[in-house]
């Protein structure tokens, strides 16, 4: 088992969000995606596929089956959301 501190990977680009893949094997991936206040992920869909999401700092807005959402906000809060 190889031990990753989140913090490594946590970096951030004035031009756009970015993804730091952390681990990837066997149809699973693990990865970051970093954003700076009012950078944005175009809407898209995951078919065939469970996603979790875990703001570790600050907060935003998603959009899940059509709703818009404005609780995600940092783990600190102890909140999480489950299809």
């Amino acid at each position: 088992m190889e031990i990753k501190r989140l913090e490594a990977h946590q970096l951030f680009q004035e031009e756009r969000f970015t993804k730091k893949v952390l681990f990837q094997a066997d149809g699973t991936i693990i990865f970051t995606l970093n954003f700076m206040p009012g950078q944005q992920l175009p809407v898209h869909r995951h078919s065939g596929s469970q996603v979790y999401v875990l703001v570790v700092q600050g907060g935003g807005m998603m959009i899940v089956d059509g709703v818009e959402t404005d609780d995600y906000t940092d783990s600190k809060t102890n909140n999480f959301a489950v299809p």
